[in-house]
């Protein structure tokens, strides 16, 4: 695969808690933005658990973090049996982070070319200390509006994906992932209000580096 620069932005404070970041990745081929990543670092310790991190999110507004948080976890770790599934330890002390994917993008011309491979162990690398890394597998024209992005790169990179002309269904994002090393939780639809338009998967570092 041609070689590409990984670009990864300092983290920022997202909202009024330092223990949740938002950050970037752009993946550029010369000077072209050619795939980007959104995500979320959430970190989690035994004084301020999962419940009771959700709560705080969810004071601020709506949250990517809301089912996991409610369904996966214990205490500050993902529950023993997702844990033993994603080969981590539990944390008694230590606090745990966890990476939340919350867009993930490869220009048309470049896709089927290992991209998408090389970012995920780029994050594996990057982030291999992390617990656990989520995903919403779902169509990005349901959550990103180029029009509504602040800067005009991301603006022009997101109208070059033309992402209403995407066909990929979320079945169909959600087995690409699988193949990657992800893992497709099941939920109780007896939980939910309504059905969910997404399928939430999982991974971690090492399940990554693994299908390297």
């Amino acid at each position: 695969m041609t070689d590409y620069t990984f670009s990864l932005q300092s983290p920022e404070i997202k909202t009024n808690f330092e223990w949740q970041l938002y950050q970037e990745l752009n993946v550029l081929d010369g000077d072209q933005l050619i795939a980007k990543v959104e995500l979320e670092l959430l970190t989690i310790n035994k004084h301020r658990n999962a419940l009771q991190s959700c709560e705080a999110l969810e004071e601020l507004g709506a949250t990517d973090w809301e089912l996991p948080l409610n369904l996966f976890f214990k205490g500050h770790n993902v529950k023993a049996d997702l844990s033993e599934q994603l080969s981590v330890k539990q944390e008694s002390k230590k606090a745990t982070q966890h990476i939340m994917l919350e867009a993930i993008s490869v220009l048309p011309a470049y896709q089927g070319k290992g991209v998408g491979k090389a970012i995920l162990n780029y994050l594996a690398n990057e982030y291999s200390k992390a617990q656990s890394i989520w995903l919403m597998a779902m169509p990005m024209h349901f959550f990103i509006d180029p029009e509504e992005c602040e800067l005009a790169e991301d603006k022009a990179y997101y109208q070059a994906m033309k992402l209403t002309e995407q066909t990929a269904t979320s079945s169909e994002i959600s087995a690409y992932f699988q193949k990657q090393g992800f893992q497709s939780l099941s939920i109780d639809e007896n939980l939910l209000a309504e059905l969910l338009p997404y399928k939430i998967l999982v991974t971690s570092p090492k399940l990554l580096a693994d299908n390297e």
